[in-house]
């Protein structure tokens, strides 16, 4: 990768140097000197040049995990996802597994057994116990219901949470949570409310926003959960205190409505998501499709604490404060004192089991419940023993990369991908930049900053990193 300099709709120059991770200002003489080419006599570029910053970035990608790298990730893994069914009482037109598309399988009808839940409890109790015993500090552990519609299967939910209890985790703060649309909210919200649950509710918004989200009879959902809501906001506060909600971005989204709505009708105000983009080989593709819709919140909503990180804008720029702009100058001396490390594997794919365990109906593991579920990354045999071999997984995982590498080492985005390469049905990328898609991105993003120069603080003050 070259060097980019790029200017903003401010007229500002600037430098991106990915051999040494960082963007720079730089006066506008040393801008237009580089883009003719012209190096010479310029004591500002032989500053740069010295320090390294006009060279050329090639990722050796060297990295590649480690059996170690998975050990250390179960041994630190802060939830496991309990899959409780693959059952729904909705019929969501644009569910992720319906016929818009592939990358999500389609479900067989099954609920998960409170045997299967035991035999991944025990096993992450021992775990944790090993730990402990080194010494390592302890933290909390959440337990998660997802479906499906979890609440289907009820019964074993009530004997994992009672089970939970009593194991203890060795001393760990045990956390309930669930994803749920609410339908059955109210029959069980005694229960939910003294185990201290915190739940993500899925709602899109008022009727005519939420109008995708229907009964398996084609009928809306809406009355229905903002019935059951209500319920609980007046009989169960301390249970509605921990609910948070999640609207899907679509065709009949505007921001603006949906956010008055909640914050009328609830006192909060909901997380977005975007509606995931269908598959080209997918039977509704066009279907998917025309339901699909940029997030856009205007910026006066977007710079609340409870939505900054909704804005795509917003995302981006916390994207590039993680992983590229940590460093700041205030002098051209300190260009020379920087060290810097190199991301050294492609894609942003995160460590298997590095965030959390999702444990299928069925007893097969998975990182997490957003990826491929082609091949189970460990299961609960028939014998009740919890199998994750460390080797096979290596040698997967590493796979992959050695496939992407070719495709990563010309991407201007690689140094700060988020991209998890196992949430495709192949090895090709729709977030591959090339050098000038990548000065236009950078372009974008600085405009911003220089026109809110407040946004860099704000997510440093209301973003909470996990």
């Amino acid at each position: 990768m070259e060097t980019i300099t790029f200017k903003t709709e401010l007229g500002n120059s600037y430098l991106y140097s990915p051999a040494r991770k960082v963007v720079i200002p730089i006066p506008l003489y040393v801008h237009e000197d580089l883009l003719s080419g012209n190096l010479n006599n310029n004591n500002f570029l032989s500053i740069l040049k010295k320090g390294g910053y006009l060279d050329n970035f090639n990722s050796d990608y060297s990295g590649r995990i480690s059996e170690k790298n998975i050990e250390t990730s179960i041994r630190d893994v802060s939830q496991v996802v309990f899959e409780m069914t693959t059952a729904c009482n909705l019929q969501c037109e644009y569910c992720c597994y319906s016929d818009g598309y592939t990358i999500f399988q389609k479900r067989q009808n099954g609920r998960l057994e409170f045997s299967t839940a035991k035999v991944v409890l025990d096993y992450l109790a021992r775990i944790f116990k090993s730990k402990i015993q080194t010494g390592l500090c302890s933290e909390p552990f959440a337990i998660s219901f997802y479906g499906g519609e979890p609440l289907m299967n009820f019964p074993i939910i009530k004997e994992i949470v009672e089970y939970a209890e009593l194991l203890n985790f060795e001393g760990k703060e045990i956390v309930f949570t669930m994803t749920t649309n609410a339908v059955l909210i109210d029959k069980y919200a005694d229960f939910l409310s003294k185990h201290k649950f915190r739940i993500l509710v899925s709602l899109d918004g008022n009727k005519k926003h939420d109008s995708y989200r229907k009964t398996v009879s084609g009928k809306n959902s809406f009355d229905i959960v903002y019935k059951n809501l209500k319920f609980v906001q007046k009989y169960y506060p301390a249970l509605f205190s921990k609910i948070r909600f999640n609207a899907v971005y679509t065709d009949k989204s505007e921001a603006v409505d949906i956010l008055n709505f909640f914050m009328t009708e609830f006192g909060k105000f909901p997380q977005f998501s975007q509606l995931h983009k269908p598959d080209l080989s997918a039977k509704e593709f066009n279907k998917i499709k025309s339901m699909y819709k940029e997030i856009e919140i205007p910026y006066e909503l977007s710079m609340h604490k409870d939505l900054i990180l909704e804005s795509p804008i917003h995302k981006r720029i916390f994207e590039f404060c993680m992983k590229l702009s940590r460093h700041t100058y205030h002098n051209e001396g300190e260009l020379s004192n920087n060290d810097i490390s190199i991301l050294n594997y492609p894609t942003g794919t995160c460590v298997p089991f590095s965030k959390r365990i999702f444990v299928t109906f069925d007893g097969n593991l998975f990182p997490c419940e957003k990826i491929n579920r082609d091949i189970p990354w460990g299961y609960v045999d028939s014998s009740g023993k919890m199998i994750i071999n460390a080797s096979d997984i290596v040698e997967r995982f590493n796979s992959m990369l050695d496939k992407y590498e070719r495709i990563c080492s010309t991407c201007y985005l690689q140094q700060c991908c988020i991209k998890c390469a196992f949430q495709s049905t192949d090895f090709n990328c729709d977030n591959k930049k090339s050098k000038e898609q990548f000065r236009k991105m950078l372009s974008q993003i600085y405009s911003y900053i220089e026109k809110h120069p407040d946004i860099v603080n704000l997510l440093e003050e209301n973003v909470v990193i996990k």
